[in-house]
This record gives structure tokens, sequence and C-alpha cells, in this order.
């Protein structure tokens, strides 16, 4: 419906911050502090600040719909359905095109970031471990039997969960 709703993360009380409807759907999102990543369908990426629920900045995608998103505060990483990841740095105020990485062949189904790492899983069955400053590949772990759609690290290790019904 295109409808990002911000939540207070107070467990007493529950309620709704803000709301902001957006011109697309979204197909994913990310957060920062104050600030939000929406990806979608239409091969946008919106930077939204939380505490006014209004759009900073809009952005073209470079290769159709957005996947996935992740960002570590300095630099921003999207997913593709063909493979690529596409590394953004912010310059000025804005979000430019820094590199591309396109050793997975399928969807990027999930982005994650730790120690100055971006992890990528994708409909390959792999996980990539990439150095996110340079974009040097540092490994592929052949994770699953079938599509990797999801990828966390927590402390030192890397969870991974798949269609084929693993973690």
């Amino acid at each position: 419906d295109g409808l990002i709703m911000v939540w207070n993360k107070d467990p007493k009380v529950l309620r709704l911050e803000c709301s902001i409807l957006t011109s697309s759907p979204i197909i994913c999102f990310t957060s920062d502090d104050n600030t939000l990543f929406s990806g979608h369908f239409s091969g946008k990426i919106c930077e939204w600040n939380i505490r006014l629920g209004k759009k900073f900045q809009e952005f073209d995608a470079l290769d159709g719909p957005v996947r996935s998103l992740v960002t570590d505060g300095s630099m921003l990483a999207s997913g593709n359905e063909n493979g690529v990841i596409r590394v953004w740095s912010r310059h000025h105020g804005a979000w430019r095109h820094k590199f591309t990485l396109s050793e997975h062949i399928g969807w990027v189904r999930c982005l994650a970031t730790c120690d100055g790492k971006l992890l990528s899983g994708s409909n390959d069955r792999t996980i990539k471990v990439w150095d996110f400053v340079t974009g040097q590949l540092e490994a592929t772990l052949l994770a699953h039997k079938d599509t990797v759609t999801g990828v966390v690290v927590h402390r030192q290790r890397i969870y991974s969960c798949s269609t084929d019904g693993t973690v």
C-alpha cells in the first residue's frame, strides 16, 4: 500500500509516532538512527527523516526493483533481481554510486553489515562477504540448498535462513 508506519519502541505503551504515504509500493527498507531508507518496485530509493516524517531525497537505484537495502550510516547498499549490488556513499549530502558488485547469480534477497563488512544472500544459495569500503570479495559461503532469504550478524556469528527450511 506504500505506507510506512513508525512505532515507538516503549514496551509499556506501543503507539504510532508517524505514518508516511509513498508514491509507489515498498519492497524493502532499512534504518539508521533517525533516517529510514525505502526500496521501491519502481527502482527508486528514498531517504526519509523519521522525526519529521518527510522525504529527504530520492534517487534511482539504476537496476530495476530494489529487493534489499542496508546502511552502516555512511554507506548504503542496494540489491536487485539481476544479482547486482550497488554501493552508495554520501557526497555533500547526496548519495552517489560508488561501485557495483556483481558476483551473485539471481536476486540479491538480503543484505547485512558488520565491522566494515557487507554480507549478501541470494537465489544462488550463497552468502558473500565483501569489504564494504573497497568492494573486494573476501569469502563465498555455500550455505543452503535453496534461496538465502535472510542474513543477520550478531556478535561474532553470521545467521542465515533459506527457503530450504534451514537456519
